[in-house]
């Protein structure tokens, strides 16, 4: 959380849902790709750069990391998640949940990078996923 009151964000996602927030001029969050349950947002951007190329990028063959500021005051009511590392910490929001946290966008998402399959990267680690 910043002293403005407002969290950054980012999140590895598939083309497709890359190209629906453009789309939606980044005022609309989507789930990293259609038919996930959960948006996983990550508190480090270099986190949602590596998933976004050693997952989407396998499976799709791009992803995207994109860039989402809210009102921290939207994320208390979900817990913060440690995931395998105590530096790696993301908000597992339900995909129902979010047009609710979409309202508390500060400025709109922006996709801030886009990738191709990191060479050297097998696809076992697309299953990972």
């Amino acid at each position: 959380m910043l002293a403005d009151g407002t969290t950054t964000l980012w999140q590895a996602v598939s083309p497709k849902t890359a190209d629906a927030i453009l789309r939606d001029n980044g005022r609309v969050l989507h789930p990293s790709c259609q038919g996930d349950a959960f948006a996983l947002l990550k508190l480090n951007p270099e986190l949602a750069r590596q998933m976004a190329e050693t997952v989407w990028a396998q499976r799709h063959g791009a992803a995207a990391v994109v860039e989402i500021i809210v009102a921290s005051l939207a994320l208390a009511s979900y817990p913060m998640e440690s995931v395998a590392y105590e530096y790696h910490r993301e908000f597992r929001i339900p995909t129902s949940s979010l047009p609710l946290l979409s309202g508390a966008l500060v400025r709109p998402a922006r996709v801030v990078q886009q990738l191709s399959p990191r060479a050297g990267v097998g696809d076992h680690w697309a299953l990972a996923g």
